[in-house]
Parts: structure tokens; C-alpha cells; sequence
């Protein structure tokens, strides 16, 4: 099949008259070169002679279209990457096909799968508030329509919807939104997209510390008072000065953020030093890191 089909030709497959093990055998090797050779699979198909019936005296012999069982490979390629790196892109792609409520459910998906890829974690968080709604309100439509998503649609609302937190950038939301960037920290390290891990975990200890100064996180001057405390320098907003004994239950945080923005600099400046750290040690350290946040957070009691 391999010779005899060029890139971009269109194909039927009529597999009425194969011969035992050979129709399954073609059905997986056309599925295979639908993406080696970008052929156009138009349809596989089976003449039922079992299944003959009589139509005005005439003998009339259904053929069934099979080619709907080639898209359920799709759906397993878009359910695994889905499940091994938390990225939504494909299953969003398949689910925009269709319409009404299963193509608004799935713009919610992926914009909530684009905001955890380029590290938006308020983005994500108000998509993923709204999730529980978007599924609730397609979901008798979807298991309906799309079964092989009916599957699948419990799945991502827990693996999404786990981050939701309305309102994320307002204050009293200060705690919540702390423990749910470490949540984010701990997915992006499950999901092994490392460089995410990291870059937000830098983000957290700062973020911590404007909480415990009672500053607004958001603000960037802000931020540098408490990034200067963490290096240990001097450090005023709008003339009024900020130490470190103003921080409360700060055991641990100077020195995990030393070894943090070390480590997080190695890995966004590509290691391109005479000695970075090998692809190991830095997942190592990471998952030190992870576990050293995560006893500084139950330290800091905090509540959502």
C-alpha cells in the first residue's frame, strides 16, 4: 500500500472481499498513512451481503461506511496527548468541527490549554472557574453527538477545573490564588513542561511576600520591594522602607530563592554557560523545589 499510494492522493478502500486478518490489517495502515503520506482518506467500506433485504423486487445490498472508526484514532492521539502533557490543543481542534454547544465548550478548552502553554495563570484560572458551567450546559448535547468526548469530558474537568478561581487578581483572593499557582507548579512538573515549573515558581516566592507585606502582587514595584528583600537589599515603596522581620513565617524562603533564580536562569538562559547543569540534575532540583514550596506554604497557613 506503502508503494503503490503518493502524498496527497485521494483513496477508498473497499475491503467487502478481504480475505480474514486483511481488512483489520488495512484499516491500521491506512490510518497510519493518512499522516506518513497525507493521503486523503475518503471512506472505507464494506458491502453487508448478509444483510441484503428486497427493495420494489429489486435485491438491494447496503454497503456500511467504516470511515467514522478511522476518526476514533484521532481521538485516541488527542486523548493521549491531552493525558501526558495536559495540552488540549487537538481534542479543542476535533470538538470545533461540530457545532453549537460542543464548538463553544470547546473554545473554552482551548483557551484554557493555550493559557497553561505560555504561562497565564490568571487567564487560566478565571477559564477554568467558568469550565464546570460550559460542560454542564454541552454536555447532553456532546455525549449525543461526540461519544468518543462523552468519554473524555469528566477527564478534563477535573484535570482543568482544578484550577478555577474566579476573580483571581482581586485581593481578597490573595491566599486562594497562592495556593493555586503552586497547584499549577506541581501540574506543570507532573506534565514534565519543567521550564514552566520553574518560571512560576520564581513567580510564587515573591508573590508570597507582598502577601505577607500586605503589598498588591500585581504591582511591579511592589514585586521589586519583594524581590529585593529576598536578595537581601534594601528595599522602600513610595518612600517607606520594608525588612525582613516584617515578614512573617519567612523560614526557608532566602535560601530556596537563591537556589531557585539560580536554577530558573540556567534553564532560561538554554544553559549556555561553560558548565550548565544537565537536563537530570535540573528535574531533580525541581522536584526539590517543589517539596521546599510546598513546606513553606503549609508553614504560612494559608487559607483560601
Amino acid at each position: 500500500m506503502a508503494d503503490r499510494l503518493n502524498e496527497g492522493e485521494e483513496v477508498v478502500f473497499d475491503i467487502t472481499h478481504a480475505f480474514r486478518s486483511l481488512p483489520l490489517l488495512a484499516f491500521i495502515a491506512a490510518a497510519y498513512l493518512r499522516k506518513t503520506k497525507d493521503i486523503n482518506l475518503k471512506a472505507i467500506v464494506y458491502g453487508a451481503l448478509e444483510a441484503r433485504y428486497e427493495e420494489d423486487a429489486t435485491e438491494v445490498t447496503p454497503v456500511f461506511d467504516l470511515t467514522p472508526f478511522i476518526e476514533l484514532l484521532d481521538w485516541m492521539t488527542a486523548t493521549e496527548q491531552f493525558r501526558a502533557t495536559g495540552n488540549a490543543r487537538l481534542l479543542a481542534e476535533m470538538l470545533k468541527a461540530r457545532q453549537g454547544a460542543a464548538a463553544s465548550l470547546a473554545y473554552k478548552i482551548q483557551n484554557l490549554s493555550q493559557g497553561l502553554r505560555i504561562l497565564r495563570p490568571l487567564q487560566v484560572m478565571r477559564e477554568a472557574a467558568e469550565l464546570s458551567q460550559a460542560i454542564n450546559s454541552a454536555k447532553v448535547e456532546v455525549t449525543g453527538t461526540v461519544p468518543p468526548f462523552a468519554e473524555l469530558i469528566d477527564r478534563v474537568s477535573r484535570d482543568y477545573g482544578r484550577f478555577g478561581l474566579a476573580n483571581p487578581d482581586a485581593e481578597k483572593q490573595d491566599a486562594a490564588r497562592l495556593l493555586k499557582q503552586l497547584d499549577l507548579v506541581e501540574w506543570y512538573f507532573e506534565k514534565r513542561q519543567i521550564v514552566q515549573s520553574l518560571a512560576l515558581m520564581r513567580e510564587w516566592l515573591p508573590s508570597l511576600v507582598c502577601y505577607r507585606l500586605r503589598l498588591d502582587p500585581l504591582e511591579r514595584e511592589a514585586r521589586k520591594v519583594a524581590e529585593n528583600l529576598l536578595n537581601e537589599y534594601l528595599a522602600q515603596l513610595n518612600g517607606k522602607p520594608y525588612t525582613w522581620s516584617q515578614v512573617a513565617r519567612s523560614d526557608g524562603m532566602k535560601e530556596s530563592w537563591h537556589i531557585l533564580t539560580d536554577l530558573r536562569n540556567d534553564v532560561l538562559h538554554a544553559g549556555l554557560s561553560r558548565q550548565p547543569r544537565r537536563y537530570q540534575t535540573v528535574e531533580k532540583r525541581a522536584e526539590e523545589l517543589i517539596k521546599k514550596l510546598g513546606e513553606i506554604a503549609a508553614r504560612q497557613n494559608l487559607q483560601p
